[in-house]
């Protein structure tokens, strides 16, 4: 695929967000839920990094645009953990509240650090990239040993070599093809996972009561 492609599928995937958006509150009768608040924060979450992350590689933005890729991975991992509690209500209340999703546990007992969320996702959907991913991103989040070689520049001979200070990272294509096709797997994740709450809600998902 050309960057023009990675561009026009993301761009598609931001229509779907919005029709499903407009199925979910339409469905059952239009009662709105905290799961629908929950969902509907994570679609516009990735709506706004969807469209941020085309300006950051068009502007040599690097650091930025990796960065940017772990926030939205973050989104699935989030919008994941409300699939993996007994009550999903609860913990989107627990989220309003101002409770830090890493302190709360899954059905299991579990602790849900973005660890374990992208360990459980990444077993439960067969898609081992995730951890890949999630660990290499986490590298531009956190300073780590990453940014020490960005300042390297040339090696000239064993043990010398040449490093600068610059504003810039500019991404090779495919670099660029790495994080819009990271985008786009990450858009189909929340999808998916939009979608699964979308028919649970339709035939009825047990809330006693909506908001």
């Amino acid at each position: 695929m050309t960057i023009e492609e990675y561009e026009d599928k993301i761009k598609a995937q931001k229509m779907l967000y919005f029709e499903l958006f407009a199925s979910i509150m339409k469905a059952d009768n239009g009662k709105l839920f905290h799961v629908d608040l929950f969902v509907q924060a994570c679609l516009n979450r990735a709506l706004q990094l969807s469209r941020s992350i085309a300006i950051l590689i068009r502007n040599d933005a690097g650091i930025g645009a990796f960065s940017l890729a772990r926030l939205h991975l973050d989104t699935l991992l989030r919008m994941w953990s409300a699939y993996n509690v007994e009550n999903s209500s609860e913990h989107v209340s627990a989220i309003m509240e101002g409770k830090r999703i890493d302190k709360l546990k899954d059905h299991f007992g579990k602790l849900m650090t973005d660890q374990h969320l992208a360990q459980t996702y990444s077993e439960s959907f067969n898609k081992p990239w995730v951890i890949e991913v999630y660990k290499k991103t986490s590298g531009f989040v956190h300073l780590s040993g990453e940014a020490i070689f960005q300042t390297i520049k040339t090696v000239t001979e064993p043990n010398s070599f040449t490093s600068s200070l610059s504003d810039e990272y500019i991404l090779n294509d495919n670099e660029k093809k790495e994080i819009f096709g990271l985008f786009i797997e990450v858009n189909a994740g929340i999808l998916e996972l939009a979608i699964g709450w979308l028919q649970t809600k339709k035939i009825g998902h047990g809330e006693s009561e909506n908001i």
